[in-house]
């Protein structure tokens, strides 16, 4: 089963648990004002699960086909100033040249604490050990709602257009001292059998 399916069928299911009990409360309480309210909330809730299920559904799933490889590396908990850089490499394959692969990068937040404005060295080599990328892309926090307790790292994209087939590497630097890991995703625009893990992106 496919996470974007995963990613819906929690969404729907959410809601018709929470529409359920609803009606189940509806159902002991005697015909009604309130009882006429609770039925159109339950409702209401199921049916805006199971559409925000399918609407998450058909915008995911064209990412996960899409997905070359999602997977995380570690960071710089261990680096010392005046230390080099740690250099995290990752492989993986080009199956389609001449098109603009997107490389999605996104330090991963310390659990409980805000994050940190944050530094990273990203480098794609091709397999004739060409640099077909080399960026410095910078993280700067901010909150995800305004009830937000802390502040998270959003992803930073960046795209190579890859000439040759074969393996590529990418080199990840987390300049930054303190990263815990560094997550990666790579997607090819022309790919159609791809997967990824469970995750809100």
């Amino acid at each position: 089963m496919s996470a974007s399916l995963i990613e819906a069928l929690m969404i729907g299911g959410i809601g018709i648990i929470f529409g359920g009990i609803l009606l189940s409360i509806r159902h002991k309480l005697h015909e009604g004002l309130y009882s006429k309210k609770i039925f159109n909330l339950s409702i209401g809730i199921i049916l805006m699960c199971i559409v925000g299920g399918l609407i998450s559904y058909s915008t995911s799933i064209k990412y996960e086909k899409n997905t070359i490889v999602r997977t995380k590396v570690a960071g710089s908990m261990e680096a010392k100033v005046g230390e080099p850089v740690p250099v995290r490499t990752l492989e993986f394959t080009v199956n389609h040249t001449g098109v603009a692969h997107t490389l999605s990068v996104k330090p991963v937040d310390p659990p409980l604490k805000s994050s940190f404005d944050a530094e990273i060295l990203v480098t794609v080599i091709d397999p004739a050990k060409n640099e077909v990328l080399s960026a410095r892309q910078y993280f700067k926090p901010e909150y995800n709602n305004k009830k937000a307790a802390v502040k998270r790292w959003q992803f930073v994209d960046t795209t190579f257009i890859p000439q040759r087939f074969g393996k590529y590497t990418v080199q990840i630097a987390p300049i930054t001292i303190g990263i815990p890991e560094v997550e990666i995703w790579i997607l090819d625009p022309l790919k159609e059998d791809g997967q990824r893990t469970f995750s809100w992106r």
